[in-house]
């Protein structure tokens, strides 16, 4: 139990590189910007909210969906 905090801050850090990482090199203070809905650069904001974003959220319920069924085939 003392790893679970561990592992919900690894997923946080995880998640913020994978919409950091891209071919096109945008700062995480843009990527706040685009979320609080300040960002001026449209083409950052078509990236990260069309693309980077849905990326990283089929990642992620990709992983959770796994680790259940990982479960559900133990019991």
């Amino acid at each position: 139990m003392k790893y679970f905090g561990l592992l919900i801050i690894l997923l946080f850090g995880l998640f913020l590189g994978d919409l950091l990482i891209g071919s096109v090199a945008i700062s995480p203070l843009e990527i706040l910007k685009t979320f609080v809905g300040t960002q001026e650069n449209e083409i950052w904001n078509q990236i990260i909210l069309s693309f980077r974003l849905p990326k990283a959220l089929t990642a992620d319920l990709a992983g959770v969906a796994l680790s259940l069924s990982g479960l559900l085939m133990q019991t």
